[in-house]
């Protein structure tokens, strides 16, 4: 049996102190002491979406089928960085 390591790597920014103030001002705190509001720097992050997606003819926007299925969806408006 062969078991390999997988190395994630990823791109880690340290949020501007005004910015910070500035999330926590807009959003307060939760009951922990943490900001509701965080920064996000990078590409678009994406969550797992179990539902019925439709899935439509780019052309005219019929309906070609209905899907039950697990996806990686955006978790924020598609706005990059």
């Amino acid at each position: 049996m062969v078991l390999s390591r997988i190395r994630v790597l990823r791109e880690t920014h340290d949020t501007p102190e005004r910015v910070a103030h500035q999330l926590e001002l807009a959003g307060g705190r939760n009951p922990f002491g943490e900001p509701n509001y965080r920064a996000v720097w990078g590409w678009n992050r994406l969550g797992w979406i179990g539902g019925k997606f439709e899935e439509r003819d780019p052309q005219n926007g019929s309906l070609l089928r209905e899907v039950i299925d697990l996806r990686l969806e955006p978790k924020y408006p598609a706005v990059n960085r």
